[in-house]
């Protein structure tokens, strides 16, 4: 008589299954360490889209004849540190506004220093990530 445990199909199937088990929790695995590594991918994609969008805004600047970057502010003009320029300065960027009207605002600036410091977050708080994941994983090892 043979029992379902002796029955060679029966094995088979088991060992089978048991494979199929043991290969879909190594793929899983394998996915989750492979999470921060693609997380870091697109945010070191957001940081390149975010240093073009910044240069393209600095390049679109005027320029101050002592090499400082203008911005408009409305109908006051900033430099490159967000100071509201005066004087003869303010002249003078009224004047470059003048003929050429398309400058970048500050309000541009402020959205591509804004946005790059968002993916520089992102950027520094993968790591961490990255090694609270690792005893999350020695956890499950120990499971099989």
């Amino acid at each position: 008589m043979i029992f379902p445990w002796t029955d060679p199909r029966e094995i088979r199937r088991i060992e089978e299954k048991r494979r199929r088990e043991q290969l879909a929790y190594e793929q899983t695995m394998r996915e989750i360490s492979e999470r921060p590594e693609r997380l870091l991918l697109r945010i070191e994609k957001e940081q390149a889209r975010s240093e073009t969008r910044r240069r393209e805004v600095d390049d679109n600047a005027r320029r101050l004849r002592d090499g400082r970057r203008v911005y408009v502010d409305g109908d006051r003009y900033r430099d490159g540190e967000g100071r509201v320029l005066t004087g003869a300065d303010e002249a003078e960027a009224a004047q470059q506004h003048e003929y050429r009207p398309g400058a970048s605002t500050w309000a541009d600036k402020q959205n591509a220093d804004h946005q790059a410091a968002q993916a520089e977050q992102l950027r520094q708080k993968v790591p961490q990530g990255q090694a609270g994941s690792g005893e999350g994983r020695g956890g499950h090892e120990g499971r099989q």
